[in-house]
């Protein structure tokens, strides 16, 4: 299919076959088309066709014109198309990796709100340690799409395994830094920069204390009983991604009396009454 000039007359051979769908043409005083079609490698992604009335017929000229407009059309239009697959690709990826339900805690009550920006590739875990304690863990990974939701996954595989092995919070960021730094290096990103930020909060309702360490992340907010925020000083740690065993300092924040304990935007963990 190519790009070519369209004479317009009632006595043209091609309007006979619909008179009354070509019939609003006629009506309109159309003389001149152009027609040329939106092509890309994968194939026909449509046609493009300009009318002309009132003024002399399309010339060849116009024919060049449309024939550059529609390869610039049909090149927009196909990273459009690539990007949208991309983009549902990715956020299907993402929504996968997510926690499909959270565990069922014995000393706890656990619940959250989880709202992604499109395809981003932030996450949220809640993972049970060792005397009834509890992880809260927030982080988000640089970049959008499916690489960046496959990080994610990898980082927060490696930071369950790590929580396995009882490690204190300054720890496992320190260890998590080392994966992400072989994971950047592994797909050929730039080694020593970001990759991901990332908070823990481990809370231990025996003493009624929460353990919270970041690395580039916002630092958690608690909230009083009666719903009054308090404000949290965490030392702020280097983002993930450098490696090396940077040290990853913590807070050690004693919780009220009663009352829901929130780490990061929309998760509470309160104690069981």
């Amino acid at each position: 299919m190519r790009a070519r000039l369209v004479p317009v007359s009632p006595g043209t051979e091609w309007l006979a076959t619909s008179p009354e769908g070509f019939a609003p043409l006629i009506d309109a005083g159309v003389h001149s088309m152009i027609v040329a079609p939106l092509t890309t490698g994968e194939g026909p992604l449509g046609l493009l066709t300009l009318y002309r009335t009132g003024l002399k017929p399309f010339e060849d000229a116009d024919l060049d014109i449309a024939r550059q407009v529609a390869a610039t059309a049909a090149a927009h239009l196909d990273n459009a198309r690539r990007y949208r697959r991309e983009h549902e690709a990715a956020a299907a990826l993402h929504r996968r990796l997510q926690p499909n339900a959270l565990p069922d805690l014995s000393a706890v009550e656990a619940d959250y709100v989880y709202l992604p920006e499109g395809a981003g590739s932030g996450w949220f875990d809640v993972i049970p340690r060792s005397g009834t304690r509890v992880a809260l863990v927030f982080g988000d990974v640089a970049g959008h799409g499916v690489e960046a939701a496959a990080t994610m996954g990898q980082l927060r595989i490696a930071l369950r395994t790590l929580t396995l092995q009882d490690l204190e919070t300054d720890e496992l960021l320190t260890h998590l830094d080392e994966v992400a730094a072989h994971v950047a290096s592994s797909s050929g990103g730039d080694v020593g920069g970001p990759v991901a930020t990332c908070a823990i909060s481990v809370y231990d309702p025996v003493t009624r204390r929460c353990t919270m360490v970041r690395a580039g992340h916002p630092a958690p907010v608690v909230v009083e009983p009666d719903g009054t925020p308090l404000t949290v000083h965490v030392p702020e740690g280097p983002a993930l991604g450098e490696g090396g065993g940077r040290v990853f300092p913590r807070y050690l924040f004693r919780g009220p009396a009663r009352g829901p304990l929130a780490s990061g935007p929309g998760m509470t963990v309160a104690p069981c009454r």
